[in-house]
């Protein structure tokens, strides 16, 4: 595959790993958004989709693929395909972004314009959600008697299910993280592991980390993508 196909394979990935993600916190439920051909994105052909190829529809349109333009405007301007497309769902308001509005000038622009200020603002994040749960530990500390009453204080703690699922990994209690909430904090990280590198970088813990890149790999397969040699 040339490194144009690679992004293109990747953009279509991402993409639909924040349209599954924006149907589940929108509209309440879990969809295979992607798991089938999009004809719209993908091209007409009911084949896999070629670079730059399309077949057309039986409605007389033809549909080329949207992800190699996703793919060029991530090469030409540097960035990388999730800040393209995150983006875009970022600063959605009233429904999710077309895969259509993620390439081009105005959305380089606005991925650079988020792109400036989101390590910091993450960052500064971090060290929030690790006060509250400092907090609720001292608050509840009298009731703490055993590991899994610790455990319950943090779950409880009102931040993010990432910050409490790797401060439990820090304290070596990962046998008593719910399933689900491992899945969430993985689900999130899968959609910003570049920003969760650079802004927490040390607070990840590395089983988190190993996890969290099966997933990604996971959904690659998924989607027909065999290669470990794209870079998010």
């Amino acid at each position: 595959m040339t490194n144009i196909e690679m992004l293109s394979a990747e953009s279509r990935r991402v993409y639909c790993a924040f349209m599954n993600r924006y149907n589940k916190l929108h509209n309440g439920f879990i969809c295979d958004y992607g798991a089938r051909h999009l004809p719209h994105y993908d091209g007409t052909s009911t084949e896999k989709p070629k670079y730059g190829k399309a077949i057309t529809h039986k409605s007389g349109k033809d549909y080329k693929p949207v992800w190699p333009k996703i793919a060029k405007s991530a090469e030409s301007s540097g960035l990388l395909v999730i800040e393209l497309i995150r983006s875009q769902f970022d600063a959605s308001i009233g429904g999710p972004p077309s895969a259509n509005s993620c390439h081009g000038p105005r959305a380089i622009k606005l991925a650079l314009e988020r792109k400036t200020d989101i390590v910091q603002e993450y960052s500064n994040l971090f060290n929030s959600y690790k006060k509250i749960i400092d907090m609720s530990v001292t608050s509840y500390g009298k009731f703490i008697d055993s590991k899994q009453a610790y455990v319950d204080i943090v779950l409880l703690s009102k931040v993010p299910d990432i910050c409490k699922v790797n401060i439990l990994l820090m304290m070596q209690l990962e046998d008593l993280i719910p399933d689900n909430v491992m899945m969430e904090a993985i689900e999130e990280y899968s959609l910003r592991p570049d920003i969760y590198d650079a802004a927490w970088g040390g607070a990840l813990h590395s089983t988190f980390v190993i996890n969290a890149s099966m997933r990604i790999k996971t959904s690659r397969v998924q989607l027909g993508i065999y290669t470990d040699k794209l870079i998010l």
